[in-house]
């Protein structure tokens, strides 16, 4: 992008578009041509439908959360960490399907039933995916399964990883 700052008591901006290593000079003038300059790189670079939010699809999302959490953690904790998505989300995704015990390339795939298929949180995009869901799904999943205070907070954990 464009940024403007002070230099030896004269405006320096310089243009990173490409390699943010590399930044070109706008002008040679004062501070009210680099404004322009500015503006007028911003205006080229902005998407032009900036009013339109962009929606991330909630499976696409998991998917690549799983894939990552896959190369980065033990087979036991990944799918630990899987189950307790799995446990919030239900099985929207490939990645988060309900597979027998055992080795991870196990031989035949039996379909086991998802005894909480009612309780899920029920969203298609990562932005509705709010604050308020999650703690309505806490509390009715407390009541209703009796999770221990362990059980939701190993969630919470695995939810702030998700969205950080």
């Amino acid at each position: 992008m464009a940024g403007t700052h002070k230099r030896r008591n004269r405006p320096d901006d310089r243009c990173y578009l490409n390699d943010p290593e590399v930044g070109t000079p706008l002008h040679d003038g004062g501070p009210q041509p680099a404004r322009d300059t500015l503006s007028k790189i911003d205006d080229e670079v902005r998407p032009r439908d900036s009013s339109r939010e962009s929606r991330l699809l909630l499976p696409t999302f998991l998917t690549a959360f799983c894939d990552h959490l896959k190369t980065r953690q033990t087979y036991k904790s990944f799918r630990k960490d899987v189950s307790r998505l799995r446990n919030v989300f239900g099985e929207v995704c490939t990645a988060l399907k309900i597979r027998p015990p055992g080795r991870p390339s196990g031989g035949c795939e039996r379909v086991q039933p998802d005894k909480y298929a009612g309780d899920h949180v029920n969203a298609k995009f990562l932005e509705d995916v709010t604050p308020e869901i999650l703690n309505q799904f806490f509390e009715s999943r407390t009541k209703r399964s009796h999770w221990a205070a362990k059980t939701a907070n190993n969630i919470r954990e695995i939810l702030h990883r998700l969205f950080a």
